[in-house]
């Protein structure tokens, strides 16, 4: 699953070609929550990460391993 925030854009009027500064300038962060649920218990683990790339969905998945989690679908 993927959360973050965004701005409300509004329109102004200014001189074209010129950056318009805005009084609360938004940007878009994204985090990532990964969980896993066991579907014979009903346990559920969770976790953030900042992507979805290999190195920290391995971190993730290596911190479940070592809590007993054996399988990962």
């Amino acid at each position: 699953m993927r959360i973050g925030l965004m701005g409300r854009p509004r329109r102004i009027w200014a001189p074209r070609g010129m950056k318009v500064k805005q009084d609360v300038e938004c940007k878009r962060e994204w985090a990532y929550l990964n969980v896993a649920v066991n579907g014979l218990t009903g346990d559920l683990l969770w976790d953030w990460a900042k992507d979805m790339k290999g190195k920290s969905i391995a971190s993730i998945v290596k911190r479940w391993g070592e809590e007993g989690i054996e399988v990962i679908v």
